[in-house]
């Protein structure tokens, strides 16, 4: 079996891949600093920068945006699984699963989301069954990483990936340079860490599913 566990954002996709007892971590960043690209790529997470064509500009009619918003899913979604596919072969072995949107998002964000979201698992199914790719909301992962209770969140997830997570080059940076992983001056993880956390819980969501 391939699990692979997917945190979808149009800025800062996240993925992790499960596949004979390793895992990969990507993450598809629209931006991201040097610093932080060095920080990843230490301990192990793929960096694949998103296409230079992807260029979030205000279209000038409402034409013109369902037109750029289709392209840039198009290009993002193709993005994504060619760089899926440089780890694994997808198959009819293979199981995805996607956090869905919270209810934090709303309005026409969330209607963008969902149209990138829904490109994506368009594409992904041309290549494994549509019903081994499944849906889980954010209560639903918490509730995998033993975060469910009320106050908890994001942090305590990490802390659970430290805690209880796979012996890998992420896990042992997080234990042995843990402020590394901090934004400076602050008690807040650096941008993307939580992305990829999440993908790993859907991970273990789906490999306890099925």
């Amino acid at each position: 079996m391939i699990a692979l566990g997917c945190d979808f954002s149009i800025n800062k996709p996240a993925v992790t891949i499960y596949k004979k007892n390793t895992y990969e971590f990507l993450i598809f960043p629209f931006t991201l600093s040097d610093n932080l690209i060095k920080i990843y790529e230490t301990y192990g997470v793929n960096i694949f920068p998103q296409p230079e064509l992807i260029k979030h500009q205000k279209p000038s009619s409402s034409s013109e945006k369902v037109r750029k918003e289709i392209l840039e899913a198009r290009l993002l979604s193709e993005h994504i699984i060619s760089s899926i596919c440089r780890f694994i072969q997808l198959d009819e072995l293979t199981f995805i699963g996607f956090e869905g949107s919270s209810f934090a998002s709303k309005g026409n964000v969330a209607q963008q989301l969902a149209t990138y979201r829904y490109k994506l698992i368009d594409s992904l199914s041309n290549l494994i069954p549509l019903e081994n790719i499944f849906n889980y909301a954010p209560i639903t992962l918490k509730k995998r990483a033993g975060c469910s209770e009320k106050g908890k969140g994001k942090s305590e997830m990490i802390e659970a990936f430290i805690k209880f997570g796979p012996n890998c080059k992420l896990k042992k940076g997080l234990i042995e340079n843990r402020e590394l992983f901090k934004k400076r001056g602050s008690n807040n993880w650096i941008e993307y860490l939580d992305d990829i956390i999440d993908s790993y819980w859907a991970t273990q969501e789906l490999m306890a599913q099925n």
